[in-house]
């Protein structure tokens, strides 16, 4: 799953003094999940990395579990005491 928009919108415009200029536009559109920015070259320039790197895809990793049920009597013919 990559990020949200509207997570994304949020946390440029919390860090707004050092990711955005004076002149900056953020939107977010739910229903597209796609982010609009509105800002100068320079910003836009250091925003595309930033933005590169929190929106890639979060790594999956797969549990599997068995689960065995024995009793006492089982154990003692397997030679387990």
């Amino acid at each position: 799953m990559q990020a949200i928009s509207e997570e994304i919108a949020k946390n440029l415009n919390d860090n707004r003094s050092f990711l955005l200029s004076q002149e900056d536009n953020v939107i977010a559109d739910k229903r597209t999940n796609n982010l609009f920015i509105h800002d100068t070259a320079q910003s836009l320039a250091g925003l595309t990395k930033w933005l590169k790197e929190i929106d890639s895809p979060l790594q999956k990793i797969e549990l599997s579990a068995h689960i065995v049920t024995m009793r006492s009597e089982n154990l003692y013919e397997l030679g387990i005491k």
